[in-house]
């Protein structure tokens, strides 16, 4: 296996010529020499693409495992590690209730093991089983070049007692907010945002938890040295593109991320709904922050962010959508759940992630348009964003006169001619859509 390492060797695998460069075993990691795991890697269908260079730099951060018949495995161990399943039968469960088998071989072996970490989510092994396990940072970090696999979120793997039934889930259209599952933000996307809650946070402490995730530290590297923020010097490390775009800008950035890569639907329709959620809420975060800049008391970035998030009750409900044949299929009824329960799963949604009162607000209360609070706040600001999105070419809402919301009044948009605003800021919008459009 040493000579292997150290010399050119040439192995068809899978009906594919591999020229593997020369390597000192001192670099190699026991698991990353193995032949065996090259082999495995070379099994799944994600890696079809990938470089040879990279599929050993994956070698070096995998191995082996096996476990015995009757074994538990705990979503929540396997932190940081994608597991594919290799050989042998694996029952997937949650709250005590069976979801899914996972046999390999099957279609379904060729994704990971484990697509959720939702906390109780267990896979029983049904027979000898074994898993081959890649660390997650370094797949990630070649993700771009291998075909994208359907790694979003499968319903089923985080739903709470629900009958699965093909007739039961044509019957039941008519689900409440509280009936929708609410899929879990990422754990190194959660660690971020809940550092990045605090004012005061140590910037090396946000860098350093960044790095964990190689998708949010490409995006914040791109956003600080992107046309909006550039300036004569590139900013060549996280702590330095944090430092530039500030910790209310890097949490709408992180939260841009999340929302893009939480859900792959399987149908077009579902995907295409997805995609008009995403630039939706990017314009109209666009739009806040541009109207933040010329109010008292708001801050743009985070004007920014909360229009990214005023809608996300869209998700939830798509991924069950998703999950509905007949929702799939009825476009009407699609749009009928969406108007009458994105605002409580939004809110719903945002309290179990942690976020704060004021965003839970604007998820809530975004299109409430005959709202009375006694001091103007964000969900005032993402109302008229919204509307004068609407005006420009944005999603269509239904309301009265602008001038006649009591939103228009408490922030006081006579005196700042917000049209007028936006029409002069159209350049800094576009560039805020793009930054944030990023493939």
């Amino acid at each position: 296996m040493s000579k292997f390492l150290q010399d050119v060797v040439c192995k068809i695998s899978s009906g594919r010529l591999i020229r593997m460069p020369r390597l000192s075993e001192a670099k190699m990691t026991t698991a990353g020499s193995d032949i065996k795991i090259l082999e495995r890697l070379l099994g799944l269908q994600v890696l079809a693409g990938i470089g040879d260079v990279a599929l050993i730099d994956l070698a070096q951060h995998s191995r082996t495992e096996s476990f015995a018949a009757g074994s538990v495995l705990r979503a929540e161990s396997y932190a940081g590690q994608r597991l594919y399943l290799v050989s042998g039968r694996i029952t997937l469960s949650l709250d005590n209730k069976v979801l899914q088998q996972v046999e390999a071989g099957s279609d379904r072996a060729l994704l990971p093991v484990f697509r959720v970490r939702t906390h109780g989510l267990l896979g029983q092994c049904q027979s000898t089983v074994e898993l081959l396990s890649i660390d997650e940072a370094t797949f990630d970090r070649y993700a771009k070049i291998a075909p994208p696999e359907n790694s979003g979120i499968e319903v089923s793997e985080y739903m709470h007692v629900k009958d699965t039934s093909a007739e039961t889930r044509k019957r039941k259209l008519d689900f409440t907010p509280a009936e929708v599952d609410l899929p879990s933000m990422p754990e190194t996307a959660m660690r971020i945002y809940k550092i990045l809650q605090d004012a005061d946070a140590d910037i090396k402490r946000v860098a350093d938890t960044i790095k964990l995730d190689p998708i949010i530290a490409v995006r914040i590297m791109q956003v600080a040295n992107s046309a909006m923020y550039k300036t004569a010097h590139t900013a060549e490390s996280i702590k330095d593109a944090i430092l530039r775009i500030g910790l209310n800008a890097t949490r709408a950035v992180v939260m841009s991320v999340v929302l893009k890569n939480l859900f792959t639907p399987k149908s077009r329709i579902i995907h295409r709904q997805l995609q008009q959620f995403y630039q939706h809420s990017i314009r109209v975060g666009a739009i806040a922050y541009t109207l933040a800049k010329h109010l008292k008391g708001f801050d743009p970035d985070e004007a920014l962010l909360a229009g990214l998030i005023h809608d996300i009750g869209v998700v939830p409900i798509l991924i069950e959508a998703d999950y509905n044949e007949i929702l799939i299929e009825d476009e009407a009824e699609l749009a009928g759940n969406l108007k009458t329960r994105i605002h409580d799963v939004g809110a719903n949604l945002l309290r179990e992630w942690g976020f704060e009162d004021s965003f839970i607000t604007v998820a809530q209360h975004s299109e409430d348009w005959s709202r009375e609070v006694a001091v103007a706040d964000y969900c005032d600001l993402i109302q008229m964003s919204q509307l004068h999105c609407a005006i420009i070419g944005g999603k269509k809402l239904s309301t009265p006169a602008i001038n006649s919301i009591p939103a228009f009044k408490r922030l006081d948009m006579d005196r700042i001619d917000p049209q007028s605003i936006i029409k002069d800021a159209k350049h800094e919008i576009h560039e805020i859509v793009e930054m944030l459009s990023i493939p």
